[in-house]
């Protein structure tokens, strides 16, 4: 093998540099969770999509237990407190006025008019079933009955949750 010139030794010390660069960027989005939800353009659809089934019958409990809550609240009148329980950005997508409008139609799906009684909150069999997003820890994304959806993200240290998505 011949002696490298100088110049071929700077010509690829330069192509390594530029490789370590090119493959050190590859891997830092590769490790990176995007975990911001795009609300202008997101249906459940798109979020089912990057999510996975889950069957842990825990979180099942847990999120059904959430969403028996959130049914109680129209009969007690006291949905319009779930606004403060929104994550942030998903807050800032909405007002009080159009949070009220969502709800309402969230609401809707779960309504039974039966003849001559009063109207009610269907609660049997509501969650179908969940779906964990994977660009969130703890989120989880809830199909309902007559095609309505719930996204729900868990924070089990403090027990706590915040809605991320309603329709």
């Amino acid at each position: 093998m011949d002696k490298l010139t100088n110049k071929q030794i700077i010509i690829g010390m330069v192509l390594l540099c530029i490789l370590f660069i090119l493959f050190s960027n590859v891997l830092k989005g590769l490790g990176k969770q995007n975990t911001a939800i795009n609300y202008n353009e997101v249906n459940a659809e798109q979020l089912i999509k990057y999510s996975v089934e889950s069957y842990n019958r825990e979180k099942f409990l847990t999120l059904k237990d959430i969403i028996m809550k959130v049914l109680d609240s129209y009969e007690e009148e006291k949905y319009k407190e779930y606004y403060d329980v929104l994550n942030e950005e998903y807050k800032k997508k909405m007002n009080k006025a159009k949070f009220n409008n969502v709800i309402n139609k969230f609401y809707d799906n779960f309504k039974v008019y039966p003849e001559n009684d009063e109207m009610y909150i269907e609660k049997d069999n509501v969650l179908i079933g969940i779906y964990e997003y994977i660009y969130g820890k703890n989120m989880y994304v809830c199909k309902l009955i007559n095609n309505a959806y719930i996204g729900i993200q868990l924070d089990s240290a403090t027990k706590q949750y915040n809605i991320f998505y309603i329709e």
